[in-house]
This record gives C-alpha cells, sequence and structure tokens, in this order.
C-alpha cells in the first residue's frame, strides 16, 4: 500500500515537472504575472508587517509599499527555439526544399533558373520597468485578527526579436518580398508576424486582492489563512506580432493561500522563517490565437491556403488560422519562503520562490468552410487541387509538397489545439534584499533594495533589481 501511494506522489511530481517532448511549436508565450509574484509582494514587507507593524507599534493599521523596478530576460537562443519550428535557434528558408521553410510559401520566389536561399537568426528580448504598489490595512478594529491586502503593478515591457540574416544569394522577385525578414513582416499577414522594430506596450497589470485571518498570532509565529482574488484590467491582446508584448491579462483568477512565519533565533540579532503557498485558478475567457495544423506539423500555419470553388488563388494561411478561442489557463502554484535576518536597524533576506503553471486548455469557436492547402506544385503546372500533407519545409522543387486527387478541406479536427495554448510552465527564483529600517515623524518606514534570478521553462528566465520604499500610518 505505501508503495502504491509514494509511487502515485511521484508520478503526479513527474507530471508537473516534466518538459514537453513532442515536437510543437507553440504560438503564445505568456510571461508570468507580475502583480501575482510573491517575490514583488512579500520581499521585506512581510516580515515588517508582523514583527514592526504589529509587534511594536499596535496603533498602526495601514502600511504601504512602492518598488521600483527593472527585469529583463535572458537565454535568448532558448526563447528562439520557442518561437522557430521543431526547436530551431537559426531558421533556414530554402527555395529547393532542403531548408526549415520553403520559401515558395511565404512568397520568397527567386528569378527564373535560380533558387532562393537564406538563413535568419533570432535573439529575443524582453526588458519591463516599471512600479509595485501594495496596500496592507489591518482590520483588526472591526473585525478581529483581519487584514485587507490590495496590490497591482504599472509597467512598461519592451520586445526585441534582434533578428540577423544572411544575404540571399539570389532575392525573391515576387510581391515585392526580397528577404526573410520583409517577408515575415508581409503586409498580407495580419497576424504572426515577426517585427524588426522593438515593440512596446504598457498599463496596469492585474489587481490581486487578499483576505486574510491571522488564526495563529503572537510575537514570534504566526500562521494565517487568506482568500485571493486577480481582476483583469484591460481586453484583449492583438497576436499581429509573434512576440508582443504582453501587458494585460484578460482573466479572472480565484484562490486561496496561507502565510507563514517562525522566529528560528529571537533577540537583538533575529533569524525568522518566512513562507506564503499560494493556489489560483483562472477562469475562462475569449482571445484571438494561431494554431498549426496536427499532420502538417510545425509552422503549418504559414502554408499558403485556397478555396475549393478557386483553388488557383492563394492567400496567407495565418489569417485563416488565427482564430476566436475559448481559453483555460486553469491553475497555478507559487510558493514563496525566505530567511530574514534583523540586527537593530539593518534587515538581511535570502529568498526563493517555485512557480508552477498548468497547460492551458483551449476550444475554437468557429472554423470556415470550403477552404484547403493551396497545391503549389500543381499550380506551377497549371492545374492546382489541394495540397492537404503539405509541409512548411516542402517546396516546388527537390522536396515538392504533395498534391491531392481531389479537394480535401481543412476542419477543426485538423487544427493541433497544443501550439495555440500556452504550455506547463515552471520557474525557480533566487532572491536577496536589504533595507534600513528609521522614522518619519513618528511613523516607521523602511528603504531596501534587492535582486533576483529566474530560471524557467517554458516562460521567461529573468533578472531583475528593485527599490523598496514602505511607510506604516
Amino acid at each position: 500500500m505505501k508503495l502504491r501511494w509514494y509511487t502515485s506522489v511521484f508520478m503526479l511530481l513527474f507530471g508537473m515537472l516534466s518538459a514537453d517532448d513532442v515536437c510543437i511549436t507553440h504560438t503564445v508565450l505568456k510571461p508570468r504575472a507580475i502583480t501575482s509574484n510573491n517575490i514583488f509582494q512579500h520581499n521585506l514587507g512581510l516580515y515588517w508587517w508582523y514583527h514592526t507593524i504589529l509587534c511594536e507599534h499596535t496603533n498602526l493599521s495601514c502600511m504601504l509599499q512602492v518598488s521600483s523596478f527593472y527585469q529583463r530576460s535572458f537565454q535568448p537562443q532558448k526563447l528562439a527555439s520557442y518561437l522557430l519550428p521543431c526547436k530551431r535557434s537559426v531558421l533556414s528558408v530554402q527555395q529547393n526544399g532542403t531548408g526549415d521553410v520553403g520559401s515558395p510559401w511565404i512568397n520568397l520566389v527567386a528569378a527564373d533558373g535560380e533558387l532562393f536561399s537564406s538563413y535568419v537568426r533570432i535573439q529575443p528580448v524582453r526588458s519591463v520597468v516599471g512600479a509595485y504598489i501594495d496596500f496592507r490595512l489591518d482590520l483588526s478594529e472591526y473585525f478581529c485578527h483581519y487584514w485587507f491586502d490590495l496590490a497591482f503593478a504599472v509597467f512598461q515591457a519592451k520586445h526585441a526579436l534582434h533578428m540577423c540574416q544572411t544575404l540571399p544569394e539570389n532575392e525573391g522577385t515576387a510581391c515585392g518580398l526580397a528577404t526573410v525578414q520583409q517577408a515575415l513582416d508581409q503586409p498580407r499577414w495580419l497576424y504572426g508576424k515577426f517585427s524588426p522594430c522593438t515593440l512596446t506596450a504598457q498599463g496596469i497589470d492585474t489587481i490581486q486582492l487578499k483576505w486574510g485571518y491571522d488564526w495563529f498570532s503572537c510575537d514570534t509565529n504566526h500562521i494565517s489563512p487568506y482568500f485571493v482574488m486577480t481582476i483583469p484590467t484591460a481586453g484583449n491582446n492583438d497576436p499581429e506580432y509573434i512576440f508582443e508584448p504582453i501587458v494585460h491579462v484578460k482573466h479572472t483568477s480565484l484562490g486561496f493561500g496561507v502565510i507563514g512565519d517562525y522566529k528560528i533565533i529571537d533577540g537583538p540579532s533575529e533569524l525568522t522563517l518566512l513562507t506564503d503557498l499560494k493556489y489560483r485558478y483562472e477562469l475562462p475567457a475569449t482571445e484571438l490565437r494561431s494554431f498549426d495544423l496536427c499532420i502538417n506539423g510545425p509552422w503549418s500555419r504559414y502554408l499558403k491556403i485556397a478555396q475549393e470553388n478557386n483553388p488557383t488563388c492563394s492567400y496567407a494561411g495565418i489569417n485563416f488560422f488565427t482564430l476566436k478561442t475559448r481559453v483555460k489557463p486553469k491553475s497555478t502554484i507559487d510558493w514563496w519562503s525566505a530567511l530574514h535576518y534583523a540586527y537593530r536597524c539593518c534587515d538581511i533576506e535570502l529568498g526563493y520562490d517555485f512557480w508552477w503553471r498548468q497547460p492551458e486548455q483551449v476550444d475554437v469557436c468557429c472554423l470556415p468552410d470550403q477552404w484547403g492547402i493551396y497545391d503549389i506544385v500543381g499550380a506551377q503546372l497549371g492545374d492546382p487541387v489541394s495540397a492537404s500533407n503539405a509541409h512548411i519545409y516542402q517546396s516546388t522543387v527537390g522536396n515538392p509538397a504533395p498534391s491531392d486527387t481531389t479537394f480535401v478541406q481543412i476542419t477543426k479536427a485538423d487544427l493541433n489545439l497544443a501550439s495555440g495554448a500556452a504550455p506547463r510552465a515552471i520557474s525557480n527564483t533566487l532572491y536577496v534584499s536589504a533595507a534600513y529600517n528609521g522614522h518619519i515623524s513618528r511613523f516607521p518606514t523602511y528603504v531596501g533594495v534587492g535582486s533576483s534570478v529566474e530560471l524557467a521553462h517554458n516562460a521567461f528566465s529573468n533578472w531583475a533589481c528593485w527599490v523598496r520604499l514602505a511607510a506604516s500610518f
């Protein structure tokens, strides 16, 4: 019985932590929300609330913390492999069918007697600058042992692909497109484009509300369960670009958690262990998402398409495969813990945070009928039908995309729904903070600085630094 129980627990943890091993190119890369990140909320402040404000200043009932922060991603090769087909970090675009992308699919065709050939490298980087505001109110005067917390972040995010391409041996001559960079940002595409410029977005992140109860509270130790809710502040994100900066989250979330702390060493020098374990469930909402096809593989969203009644005229597939989608983000778990050392007016805190996000579940609302994959080989011969088994790496020569004998229509069942969903994500973060405590008039205050390093899978690996000011009144 015990062996069976241990095996069940191991398989559960393995399922949570294991990486996706299927060759799927996801079309959405969701950053971790800043507002609900326990490190931004709790570093320095949680200890200060319980061991300075409530213990030493019982007549004070409010705390306001404002952090100015900067965050920047690293590991650009890992981000590139997330965005490019089959975990590539360099994209090979060839007209002879030997590359990752057959150039005719993206309208790159050299002059007669010549073949297009080029390579593109991307090194995606995300940078964020902003402010984190946290306000906590002790409600004990009205409701014994209860408290309320409101937090949100205001920030600007910048995304840059840092695209670098080799000059093609023979430039393209179709549709005014000569290079891969031009083809991946062509006006015919309404979605899924690769921007050669830095993209910028700014706004307010989700608003987080917590209602808690200090179930066990003394001078040295505390246990406080709470309910948590996040409220979105804006509507849809526009997937015009593949690496768009996401600021607003459309999903409301509900959850619960528990805060605890234990003073290991008491006296002039204090060492305290703090922790917060939080679970949230994000509610469904409708978004625009782009999808690949199951049989046709990664980047099949960029295949050309045609109507059954007019198979000679091709259209950009990315416009067709970007659809209104019901998105269910489901569960996230955030476990934060820290060791806080305090001596007189100085504080040092070393902490760790584990974050896990469940893979999204998506469902396409509708799909237009009477459309199939454009028959690029048949079109060259003057008698196109459809090419239901075509892949993006095939072309018109060398490795030709196979033609159908009768027109094959694309159906909803052909969509690879996992390609348009954010996959399971995990991150591990270490941080260190230091603060100096003082008073302005009779009100306790502190100023602190900190830095963190976050290693993530299927999310952004970041380093961050911040300056924090706090006051109680």
